[in-house]
């Protein structure tokens, strides 16, 4: 007699009354339910020495379905993706800017700058420089450093080793240092390197009115090697969106298992593996859903890697 038979069924005792469930609690347990009847018919055609009983009562550890906002996007992930590369993109620009104090020895027939204006400077081959703020004056030989014009005029030196090189700078006021003397300082501009936006636009259409997966992994799928005029067409590199669908596995040791089939504008590329299959078949309701995918040249022929959404591991 089990424990639970033994503390409610002995000498009339009865269960202690709990919460009522929800009827969306009960819906979901039910759908549950159906996924897991569904699933064991599945591995009992498969292999019919084994019953359907013994699976249900096996001790082998069990998957249990992921929660749907962990499965399913709710919204267009390649936008997404193109935003954070323009995001990334502009830290890095702004990270790979270089900055240096610049000393202004005159502004004499100059306009004034307002705080914040930027505007490009000239190398000069100017030797010497006499400041109209203290008399001071600047020898290049003697002081080091290098001279630049603004509008014909050679106005400032900039002593740092980041204009080397540059026959043009852009230099930005911060403010007065005094009355019409500009407060300056010179941004260059560093070689750094960009992701290209276009590279996470999808170049196919995106399906209209079909659940997205979540791009969490990405998985290599099987069966390209039948597709590859569509794969062809699109290129290396591309990022397509594809349907999925449920289906079997056409060929090899694990024919007929289930799987899910990936087609590229109606057209099959491909399917997943066995265990691939196995983790990833009941994430699929029944008709189609879409998810992003990649196309890559291999050694020998097109390859497509699907993003999909993480998978519930054994307990």
């Amino acid at each position: 007699m089990g424990l639970l038979s033994w503390l409610f069924g002995r000498k009339g005792t009865t269960a202690p009354k709990g919460r009522e469930k929800s009827a969306e609690e009960l819906e979901y347990e039910r759908r549950l339910a159906i996924e897991a009847t569904q699933k064991v018919r599945r591995e009992a055609q498969l292999n019919p020495q084994v019953s359907a009983a013994s699976v249900v009562g096996s001790s082998s550890p069990a998957r249990r379905p992921l929660p749907r906002r962990d499965v399913f996007a709710s919204h267009d992930q390649s936008k997404e993706w193109v935003k954070n590369v323009r995001d990334v993109n502009r830290r890095v620009r702004a990270s790979s800017v270089r900055r240096a104090q610049v000393y202004t020895y005159t502004w004499k027939g100059l306009p004034a700058l307002r705080t914040g204006q930027r505007i490009t400077m000239r190398r000069s081959s100017a030797t010497s420089l006499k400041s109209t703020y203290n008399g001071s004056t600047w020898e290049k030989n003697k002081d080091g450093g290098t001279a630049f014009s603004y509008k014909g005029k050679t106005c400032c030196v900039v002593f740092s080793s980041i204009v080397e090189g540059h026959d043009s700078v852009t230099m930005v006021c911060e403010g007065q240092f005094s009355r019409g003397l500009p407060e300056l300082r010179v941004e260059v501009q560093q070689h750094y390197e960009q992701q290209d936006e276009a590279r996470y636009v999808p170049r196919n259409r995106r399906p209209s009115r079909l659940p997205e997966l979540k791009a969490t992994r990405t998985v290599a799928l099987s069966g390209e090697e039948d597709a590859q005029d569509i794969l062809t067409h699109y290129g290396n590199d591309a990022l397509v969106w594809l349907t999925v669908r449920r289906g079997e596995i056409p060929k090899g040791k694990s024919k007929g298992q289930p799987t899910l089939w990936f087609s590229l504008d109606g057209i099959d590329v491909g399917y997943l593996t066995a265990l691939q299959g196995e983790r990833h078949y009941d994430q699929i309701p029944d008709g189609e859903a879409m998810c992003l995918a990649r196309i890559k040249q291999g050694a020998k022929k097109y390859e497509v890697t699907v993003h999909l959404p993480d998978y519930e591991k054994q307990h």
